[in-house]
This record gives structure tokens, C-alpha cells and sequence, in this order.
């Protein structure tokens, strides 16, 4: 099985470019706001409860999803995720460790476009159906508390710049360099 964890910082294209590859390939899109919605329908976001209920459930689910040997793309924002309670970097290891102890493997995709592009982002429509960031003044002051567009220093990432790149194109990067298959089998082919 392959894990596609998808990172960078807030309204850089992370879930755009993720249902595409989702929709190409047929990897199953577990992405970083079904569990921030979830959990923060409980505890306030950043709290300590917020943060170590966030890191339990995306690891139960990652555990579940490499022990069932499905191929899967993971989104989250490196630097920010846990706050300041936990490391990010343990929380990627345990990922690592967790998908790799099932035989997979975790591919590293950082994307990142212009700040000029990314504040215009920050307004589109498509943020506001989850609790996405779209106030430019509030990723300006969270950007300087965290490292928001830091490479994972400890894993080989494929680097993307989406700026100019449509989504579906940036998609194509990421299949044709991580070489993915196609995995959606057509009506003939499931009639074989």
C-alpha cells in the first residue's frame, strides 16, 4: 500500500490537487479536515485535548487503512497540525512507522505557491465548506509563531510549486513522478 501525505501550508492547493489525484488514480482522500471539523466539534481548536484527540484518530484510521492494504492520500499543514504540545515530526514518524510496519509506503509531496497567489486563494468559495483559514491577517500572524512552508526535514519530498499550475496539472506531476497506476478499472475491464 502507498500513503501520499500532501503538505504545506494553508490555501496552497493541498485538497484541490488531492481529489484530483484521487480521482485519477482511485487512492482512497482521507484529508486533514475531516478530523479538524470533527474534533473541533468538541474541544476548541489548538487546545491540548484538541490536539491529542486530532493525532489519536488520524492514527487509528492510518493503522486501519494500511493493516486493510488500500492506497490512500493524507493532507495536513507541516508545522501547525499539533501545535505546541507535540512535535510534528513525531507525529509524521509514528505515520511513517505505522504504514511502514503494514509493508506500505509513504511518499512526501510539499506544495507551495506565491503569497500573493495564496491570499487570493484564502477567499475562494470551496474554503468555506470546511473551518479552512480565510482571514489573510490571521495566516500572517500564525505564519510567524509556526514554520508553515518548512520542507520535512527528515524525508525526501517531491516539491511543487502550484502558482501556475492548474490543479490537474499539478496532479499529473505528482503521479508521473511518484509513478501511480491507475487503479479504477473500466466496465470492460471489470467484465473480463
Amino acid at each position: 500500500m502507498k500513503l501520499i501525505l500532501i503538505y504545506g501550508p494553508p490555501a496552497v492547493g493541498k485538497l484541490t490537487i488531492a481529489k484530483e489525484v484521487a480521482k485519477k488514480t482511485g487512492f482512497k482522500l482521507f484529508h486533514n479536515h475531516l478530523t479538524i471539523d470533527l474534533v473541533c466539534s468538541v474541544f476548541p481548536f489548538g487546545t491540548v485535548q484538541f490536539a491529542e484527540l486530532l493525532e489519536m484518530i488520524r492514527l487509528m484510521v492510518i493503522e486501519e487503512v494500511a493493516k486493510s492494504d488500500i492506497d490512500f492520500i493524507f493532507t495536513l499543514v507541516y508545522g501547525a497540525e499539533t501545535f505546541k504540545r507535540f512535535r510534528d515530526d513525531d507525529f509524521i514518524n509514528s505515520i511513517i512507522e505505522t504504514v511502514e510496519k503494514h509493508k506500505g509506503e509513504v511518499c512526501f509531496v510539499k506544495l507551495t505557491c506565491s503569497k500573493k497567489e495564496q491570499f487570493k486563494r484564502l477567499g475562494e468559495e470551496s474554503r468555506k465548506v470546511y473551518t479552512k483559514l480565510t482571514d489573510p491577517k490571521v495566516l500572517e500572524e500564525i505564519e510567524k509563531e509556526f514554520k508553515l512552508d518548512e520542507k520535512i526535514p527528515f524525508v525526501k519530498s517531491l516539491v511543487i510549486d502550484t502558482t501556475e499550475l492548474l490543479p490537474n496539472e499539478s496532479a499529473d506531476k505528482i503521479i508521473k513522478s511518484l509513478k501511480l497506476k491507475n487503479q479504477r478499472k473500466t466496465k470492460s475491464e471489470s467484465d473480463k
